[in-house]
């Protein structure tokens, strides 16, 4: 293992108000400044005829006999709805807040200063360790938690390499013996 690098961060959001559109019979209650117009909403298909081919079909005895087979065509109607454009006080994605170490250094979140109008979002998290080769190829392999704090720089590991890409299986990353 020659080298280890962590990843932590926490997605920051704020409630404020944004301008947002829904369809007018789904209206959030605390919309307001709503404007409507019309628009497309979807499609109806409607028969509009048939197309009728004539085919013959033999009749086993040297004789053929003729048959109409006819298929409905459609088309296509659209139907039109009311589309509201509004505002609305929301919790809305206005940044991320990142932590990032190698080494021997120890995975710490963030910090994320919170207040009713702001608060921490989805917390997502990577580790990574990186192989050299004794012909010098170098590989980053993406762990867990739990086998990146086994993977101390300096200690050695084995793994399966491919034939023809030669890249390593992370997945069979194990210390070696």
């Amino acid at each position: 293992m020659t080298g280890r690098a962590w990843e932590r961060t926490i997605a920051i959001e704020e409630f404020m108000e944004v301008t947002d559109q829904a369809w007018c019979d789904a209206l959030p209650a605390t919309a307001h400044d709503v404007s409507r117009r019309r628009e497309q909403r979807s499609t109806r298909r409607t028969p509009s005829g048939q197309t009728c081919t004539d085919r013959r079909v033999d009749n086993g005895d040297g004789t053929f006999s003729t048959t109409t087979d006819c298929r409905t065509t459609y088309r296509e109607e659209p139907l039109y709805d009311d589309r509201c454009t509004f505002r609305i006080q929301r919790w809305t994605p206005s940044g991320t807040a990142r932590a990032a170490g190698t080494g021997a250094d120890a995975p710490a979140w963030p910090s994320v200063a919170v207040s009713p109008a702001r608060r921490e979002g989805a917390r997502r998290e990577s580790y990574a360790a990186t192989l050299a080769e004794p012909d010098g190829r170098v590989h980053t392999c993406t762990l867990g938690q739990p086998e990146w704090a086994r993977a101390a720089e300096g200690t050695r590991w084995t793994s399966r390499v491919g034939l023809v890409l030669k890249d390593v299986d992370c997945d069979a990353l194990k210390p070696a013996r």
